[in-house]
């Protein structure tokens, strides 16, 4: 099975797209980082870290299989803005075995408002492959900010446990949505990490685990 068909015949109750918590049915918003700390403080990127992982090593094994989905936007002029340390998330994290393994799900032109023209694509691609495959500690510190390298990775990432059919994705620094298409898979994550819970989501998904806030 492709991974755009196990998307759209097996990933039920999820859209792959930001925010992911409120395009699902059953998920549960962490908070990265500290509510109680900005991020100039030193300790803030480390507590992102610390959970990041954590919650990462709580889903996935180094020798389990995976989807790792990307969505992009691809532009025909060069971009004006640009992210300090960005790298492209293919050539720096991929093997060349893997790249050559990637899968296209989409590529969607993207027309200018006013003009109609076309201004770029919006793209999806996946691979397929072991946890251990990618380094994945140095690509959530992309994402996430911490990167010991000063990397980052602006591009949204889905990593995918295709038996239990659940998704985690960290949007930034500041929060971790991971979702299911059944509550049973993720529960043990509410139970274990309930003190990391985003404030501002507690009381939906308290509601969505039959817990009173």
């Amino acid at each position: 099975m492709s991974i755009k068909t196990f998307i759209e015949q097996q990933l039920t109750g999820v859209v792959l797209e930001p925010p992911v918590f409120y395009n699902a049915k059953v998920g549960i918003r962490f908070e990265a980082g500290p509510s109680d700390s900005s991020i100039d403080d030193q300790t803030y990127f480390a507590i992102v870290k610390e959970r990041a992982i954590t919650l990462f090593q709580a889903l996935f094994q180094p020798d389990q299989t995976i989807y790792i989905v990307v969505g992009s936007y691809e532009s025909i002029e060069p971009m004006e803005w640009e992210v300090a340390g960005m790298v492209d998330f293919t050539s720096t994290f991929l093997s060349d075995q893997l790249q050559q393994a990637i899968e296209e799900i989409y590529k969607e032109p993207s027309l200018d408002e006013d003009t109609n023209e076309l201004t770029g694509y919006s793209i999806m691609y996946g691979v397929r492959c072991m946890v251990s495959d990618v380094d994945c500690a140095s690509l959530l510190g992309a994402i996430g900010g911490f990167s010991e390298k000063k990397e980052s990775v602006v591009d949204r990432l889905y990593f995918i446990d295709p038996d239990r059919r659940i998704v985690f994705h960290m949007y930034d620094n500041r929060g971790i949505d991971i979702v299911a298409s059944r509550k049973e898979d993720i529960t043990f994550l509410y139970n274990r990490f309930n003190e990391w819970i985003l404030y501002y989501d507690r009381e939906q998904i308290d509601e969505i685990f039959g817990q009173e806030s």
